[in-house]
């Protein structure tokens, strides 16, 4: 049987592999690739979206339609984030001082 995976060795090796990445890398290139796939995703996603959800009313409403269908938008990301936040936190209390080492 093997021993478990030490959880602060595993936040290290993540972090490490990170740091080399943006350190090898241009981090221009990077973030301009990054936000180039979020427009590309939320294009795909807000545009039909927004169709499907001001099209079955009558134009007089389409005002009230498009303000309730961004407050939907903005609390669902709310929402959404917090949710991630609340799962990832308890990742972040783990200390991830190496065995052997005492903290300064």
């Amino acid at each position: 049987m093997s021993p478990s995976p030490d959880p602060a060795a595993a936040d290290q090796d993540a972090t490490a592999a990170t740091a080399r990445f943006l350190l090898l890398t241009d981090y221009r290139t990077v973030a301009v690739i990054g936000y180039a796939l979020f427009g590309v995703g939320l294009a795909f996603y807000a545009t039909p979206s927004t169709d499907a959800a001001l099209s079955s009313l009558p134009m007089n409403q389409s005002g009230s339609g498009s303000g309730l269908y961004k407050t939907a938008s903005s609390l669902g990301a709310a929402l959404g984030v917090a949710i991630s936040g609340a799962i990832l936190r308890p990742s972040a209390d783990t200390p991830t001082i190496p065995k052997g080492k005492k903290s300064a």
